[in-house]
């Protein structure tokens, strides 16, 4: 999360100052430059938010084993699912039978950083049961635990 690597950052820029014996100006100058730094950090994370959430394509975050951090609306129109409903389910649930030993190679595959991306052709169950095909694309994320593991659109 990047509000959260801007509390990192500034709580690194105060054991800094308190090391320096609070010097004023050396105190004013670290306090502009972690406010600019949060605001950047702020703006990133808040156009990847709008992206994500007006994205015309399905997305979702998931966790490296599969469980749903974040969906966009389109994934869940697709699906025809509502937001609680298909969070409280891991992917797995929504895929066909016959394609689970393919997405888990697909996720493993990401895990094990043979490649950062990862795309396949699979199929998914609607909530009215009709199966749904995709190409399913994915990026492992670098980040540190526990943020998501692979995101892409479907």
């Amino acid at each position: 999360n990047l509000a959260s690597e801007a509390d990192v950052r500034a709580a690194a820029m105060d054991a800094e100052l308190f090391l320096r014996g609070h010097q004023p100006d050396e105190y004013k100058r670290l306090g502009r430059e972690r406010r600019e730094v949060e605001q950047k950090l702020l703006t990133v994370e808040g156009r990847f938010s709008l992206a994500f959430a007006k994205a015309p394509i399905g997305m979702v975050l998931l966790t490296p084993d599969g469980r749903i951090t974040e969906v966009n609306q389109a994934f869940l129109d697709m699906l025809g699912y509502g937001r609680e409903e298909f969070t409280s389910r891991d992917s797995f649930f929504f895929t066909h039978p016959d394609d689970i030993a393919l997405t888990r190679k697909f996720f493993e595959s990401l895990q094990r950083g043979t490649s950062d991306t990862a795309r396949i052709e699979k199929r998914y169950f609607r909530k009215d049961r009709e199966i749904v095909w995709t190409r399913a694309s994915a990026a492992r994320t670098l980040a540190a635990p526990p943020s998501p593991g692979p995101v892409g659109p479907v």
